[in-house]
């Protein structure tokens, strides 16, 4: 077995090669606990290694769960056959800034999930937990190159989530799904979560057929979740945009007063953090303000390949090159209004969307009439995503943050429901 080596003395000996070096390390250690007609939890640490080369407008990539001489060699392999593009170099290294993402000490947290987690499953006899789960981890980065950039961080996150149906004269409702991630103990702490898990419970199980659709929703942060994150990073991500492969345009007013933020230094929210997936420092950006879309997110490839301003956005693993993607998204309305027509919280099927056009039909999970509190069912919600992002207008309910959104609900006219 080819031995590990440190990671300085593998920059130091592709430098004196005349190569560019970024290695990319991870460290997690997690505990989880699920049911699935019974308990039971299981330990995982998971470690890796991603390594970039790059020379003379080429670039090579390779990762393992070590670094060994090996790695750097099939590094050097993938970069002999990769095609020349002069914006292929690895970042440099700048000075950056420092969150609080450590939340909880890991073994204590462990206790407290492995006492409390039943107390998820206790609910009233009328509703059934047919999965439900929780975790706490404490993950380790490490991005260190050729080019100066010497960054180390460490962060704690925890999640929950709980499905099941309401027990009716008919036999069982539609499953309702309900979860949370954050970066202190809260998710975990179940309470909040189960109330939550009831209430739509208590919606489902007064399953109603249609009588009128109306031509306004209100999508909760849930729905928002589930529909316009996926399909507005696609539509906001740099190479999209300069492929013209996006649905949007720069400078494409939208007609209504919204802003949508990417924040990764709120570092109560489970995806902020103090570098990007090429070790660059955070940095808040707006996308779309007051109604126009100024600004898209990008790797520092795509900031070169398109001549525009690196956004410091690239996420991934240690197996994966670096992509554009969302930190921590917040969406700012100026009006607030009512919830109005019927209120959307789950939407199933986002990845048969048309990305390219922004088109998209999908089977609606649970909906209500925000007067009657009775859930509606066997709808599908269509359209696109600039129908979307014009039809806003207004917000309504309390602020909440589910995932990595942050969000009042938005009510939106324009949609189609069938």
């Amino acid at each position: 077995m080819a031995s590990e080596i440190d990671v300085y003395k593998a920059l130091s000996r592709l430098k004196a090669l005349g190569y560019q070096a970024e290695v990319f390390h991870t460290r997690l250690s997690e505990y989880a606990i699920e049911f699935d007609g019974s308990i039971r939890s299981e330990t995982l640490e998971d470690e890796g290694y991603g390594l970039r080369v790059a020379k003379d407008g080429k670039m090579g990539f390779a990762y393992s769960t070590r670094l060994t001489e090996e790695l750097i060699e099939r590094a050097i392999q993938g970069w002999r056959v990769s095609k020349v593009d002069e914006a292929n170099v690895i970042p440099p290294g700048e000075s950056g800034i420092t969150l609080s993402l450590v939340k909880f000490d890991l073994e204590k947290a462990i206790e407290e999930v492995r006492d409390s987690f039943p107390n998820l499953l206790e609910v009233p006899e009328w509703a059934s937990v047919s999965h439900a789960g929780a975790e706490v981890a404490l993950g380790e980065i490490e991005v260190a190159s050729t080019e100066g950039s010497d960054k180390r961080s460490k962060a704690t996150f925890s999640s929950a989530y709980i499905e099941g149906n309401a027990k009716v004269s008919s036999g069982v409702s539609p499953s309702v799904h309900s979860s949370s991630a954050t970066r202190d103990l809260s998710a975990t702490r179940s309470d909040a979560l189960k109330e939550d898990f009831l209430f739509k419970l208590e919606i489902a199980k007064n399953e109603v057929e249609p009588k009128s659709l109306p031509s306004v929703v209100t999508l909760t942060p849930e729905a928002l979740q589930d529909l316009l994150l996926p399909l507005l990073r696609f539509a906001v991500s740099t190479d999209n945009v300069y492929r013209k492969s996006s649905p949007l345009k720069l400078g494409e007013d939208f007609g209504t007063k919204f802003t949508v933020i990417d924040d990764p230094t709120l570092d109560e929210m489970i995806m902020s953090r103090e570098f990007d997936g090429e070790g660059l420092p955070s940095r808040k950006v707006e996308i779309i303000s007051n109604g126009v879309f100024v600004r898209s997110i990008n790797t520092y490839y795509w900031a070169r390949k398109a001549n525009v301003e690196p956004t410091h956005s690239a996420i991934r693993t240690y197996a994966t090159n670096p992509t554009a993607g969302f930190s921590n998204v917040i969406i700012k309305v100026k009006e607030v209004g009512e919830e109005e027509g019927l209120v959307v919280n789950s939407l199933r099927g986002v990845h048969t969307s048309d990305f390219a056009s922004g088109a998209f039909s999908l089977s609606v999970g649970l909906a209500w009439n925000p007067k009657e509190g009775k859930a509606v069912k066997g709808l599908n919600l269509s359209g696109t995503l600039r129908d979307l992002l014009r039809g806003i207008r207004a917000e309504a309910g309390d602020e909440r943050t589910v995932w990595n959104l942050k969000s009042r609900s938005l009510v939106v006219e324009g949609l189609k429901l069938a």
